[in-house]
């Protein structure tokens, strides 16, 4: 996902940093720990402000595709804003979890004597997998069907 930023430089040219988390794949470590998971850096940005500005969580902290918004430090307080001054280094760290998602097979079309596709909802389903991980490899134990071929999930 590509993502842009616009800075308007002015002030005595103070540097306020964000940093964006997403939570690390299973089985791999992340760059940092915080209140228990592990998280990569996916970006950090910097703006040029004057001594001090506010953080508006509507703005800053930004839907990601694939991750839900967790936990910021410092926390955004109930007005939805959080001052970036001398006292917490003008920085401010966002966390995002993995979304999961659940992959239906199914074996092919069904149709009547007449060529009619069927439309049971559950017709044809094969099975349910686990929960699996935005961007985590998919297990090769499913199995699916391209132009009237079984093939391994991995290889739709």
């Amino acid at each position: 996902e590509s993502t842009t930023f616009l800075a308007k430089r002015f002030g005595d040219r103070q540097t306020a940093h964000l940093y964006y988390y997403l939570e690390a794949l299973p089985g791999s470590s992340g760059t940092v720990t915080y209140n228990g998971k592990q998280f990569d850096l996916h970006q950090h940005v910097e703006v040029d402000i004057d001594s001090t500005v506010n953080s508006t969580k509507s703005e800053d902290f930004y839907d990601i595709d694939g991750f839900t918004q967790w936990a910021s430090n410092p926390v955004y307080g109930s007005n939805g804003t959080v001052e970036l001054n001398s006292s917490n280094n003008r920085t401010i760290r966002f966390y995002y979890t993995r979304d999961s998602y659940i992959i239906t097979y199914m074996d092919g079309i069904y149709v009547d004597g007449n060529g009619n596709p069927l439309t049971e909802s559950s017709l044809g389903e094969i099975r349910e997998s686990q929960e699996i991980l935005y961007d985590a490899p998919i297990p090769d134990q499913g199995y699916g069907y391209r132009n009237g071929q079984g093939v391994r999930a991995e290889d739709l």
